[in-house]
């Protein structure tokens, strides 16, 4: 499934904007973060950094998002690494979505 993961998600995504009529004119940015269990040794992107569930003393893997208000539906996301940081990602979000409809047709 992997190659095919953004295309699939583009594909779910449309359907439910057009199915629930989910309001894309407000899109606000969301990071959050997934700690794991066990050693994961031969994974780049999960890694130690900033913990918001106060572990650091486990790995993670950071979730980027851009939701649709005030629902909070997922419309875009991004996988990065564990010690990614935060104000690296604003920016880097908002010059990906600079002048990109969140229209589904």
């Amino acid at each position: 499934m992997y190659p095919h993961l953004r295309s699939m998600w583009t594909q779910v995504i449309t359907v439910a904007v057009e199915k629930f009529n989910i309001d894309l004119s407000l899109v606000a940015y969301d990071l959050t973060s997934f700690y794991f269990e066990g050693e994961y040794e031969n994974s780049e992107a999960i890694t130690y950094g900033y913990s918001r569930d106060k572990r650091p003393d486990k790995k993670q893997l950071e979730v980027s998002m851009n939701v649709s208000l005030p629902d909070g539906i997922p419309i875009t996301y991004e996988l990065l690494n564990g010690n990614t940081a935060d104000v690296n990602t604003v920016i880097d979000n908002m010059q990906k979505s600079e002048g990109k409809a969140y229209t589904f047709s």
